[in-house]
């Protein structure tokens, strides 16, 4: 519901419980009775617009208003105990649900006296008998449908209903982050990609400044021009498949697996980034999706790495093959504790949802969280079920 919508419902509770409150005056000659009722008419509107900030506060209003108002044996402002019910359901936890409807038996219980009241002065000027039991049995049974029942059924609505919508909108909301994740993604794979343009462009100058003076310098920056526009192409295609609807790929060239872990580690080094490798147990069998998550995932941690690295900075790659699977792990420490705010996720708001989706669709587990001196990603990978010949190591 739309900010206009809300402000329409409240606007036709206010009303309501106005008129109802009115109502109550109806029949009543003392003055002091008409002061007392009015003050409580208006408390009790005034706290109807004030539920949503207040719910506790109105709901106890709402329920000595309700009791106040029958004493002189008028009518029961029921809209006004339902309302400020449905307030303590919709946000108050169960616990106070069950209180508030214990404290509706105070004004049930004058209700249901009232209303044997009006049962005996009606049966005293008629023809019929009704003994104390039947009187009882028809107030008891008046009060139920009257009042116990509306309060039981607005009770259960306030308390269903917004958590169901807020149900709703988590759902949706884990739906639009999955999609900005994509887009995240994307964009790092721009910025990747703007890097080594950067570096081809630096270098071409460099080359051309140098190429009659210095051949072999030259030739060095041709190199490396070589190899940034290689992994352009490359981050440029897997933007491609990233961005895919339909999943579908016209692309032959096979994703990078766990075998280009090596490269990418050359590659950060070159950069500038201190790196430790190591490699335990004899490599076993993966799948190629499973491959291809290893390699993102280091990947995305050194990305990570890089973005926040320092002079102090050490990341560790830890390759470990058990028989229970592969388990990879990726841990940056600096030479003295950090002093930063620890980060809460990987390259982007949402990088640590979308390693954890990519991590949980081959059927592993992820574990990325702060350290004393750095940031630690580690995840176990599901090894082949069946040796496969040339499958990806």
């Amino acid at each position: 519901m739309n900010r206009i919508g809300r402000l329409l419902v409240d606007l036709l509770l206010i009303a309501l419980v106005g008129v109802t409150n009115l109502l109550t005056l109806r029949g009543v000659r003392e003055p002091w009775v008409v002061v007392v009722l009015v003050t409580g008419g208006v408390l009790s509107v005034t706290f109807v617009a004030l539920r949503k900030r207040m719910p506790g506060t109105a709901f106890v209003v709402q329920v000595v208003w309700c009791t106040v108002a029958q004493l002189p044996g008028g009518l029961t402002p029921v809209p006004a105990l339902l309302v400020g019910l449905y307030a303590v359901a919709a946000r108050r936890p169960l616990s106070w649900l069950w209180a508030a409807l214990v404290a509706c038996l105070l004004p049930a219980t004058v209700y249901a006296v009232n209303w044997g009241l009006h049962l005996n002065s009606l049966a005293a000027s008629s023809q019929y008998v009704l003994s104390a039991a039947d009187v009882a049995l028809a107030a008891i049974v008046q009060t139920i449908f009257m009042l116990i029942v509306p309060a039981a059924v607005v009770a259960a609505t306030g308390y269903r209903l917004p958590r169901g919508a807020v149900a709703r909108r988590a759902a949706a909301a884990e739906v639009e982050a999955r999609h900005e994740e994509r887009l995240v993604v994307a964009r790092e794979l721009h910025d990747i990609v703007a890097h080594s343009v950067s570096i081809m462009v630096l270098q071409a100058a460099g080359a051309r400044g140098v190429l009659d003076t210095d051949p072999a310098r030259a030739a060095k920056a041709l190199d490396v021009i070589q190899d940034a526009s290689t992994q352009s192409m490359d981050e440029l295609r897997r933007l491609l498949h990233l961005l895919q609807t339909d999943g579908d790929d016209d692309s032959d060239r096979p994703l990078p697996g766990i075998e280009a872990i090596d490269m990418l580690v050359t590659q950060s080094r070159a950069g500038g980034l201190r790196i430790e490798v190591t490699v335990d147990g004899e490599p076993g069998q993966l799948d190629p999706s499973v491959s291809t998550t290893a390699y993102r995932l280091v990947q995305e941690a050194l990305t990570n790495t890089r973005k926040h690295a320092d002079d102090n900075v050490t990341a560790t790659v830890t390759i470990a093959w058990m028989p229970d699977g592969l388990h990879l792990t990726v841990e940056d420490r600096r030479a003295a504790p950090r002093t930063a705010p620890a980060r809460h996720g990987l390259s982007t708001g949402h990088g640590l949802l979308g390693l954890s989706e990519r991590v949980a669709t081959v059927e592993g587990t992820l574990r990325a969280e702060p350290t004393p001196h750095g940031f630690l990603v580690s995840a176990v990978l599901p090894l082949a079920r069946q040796p496969i010949s040339g499958a990806t190591r």
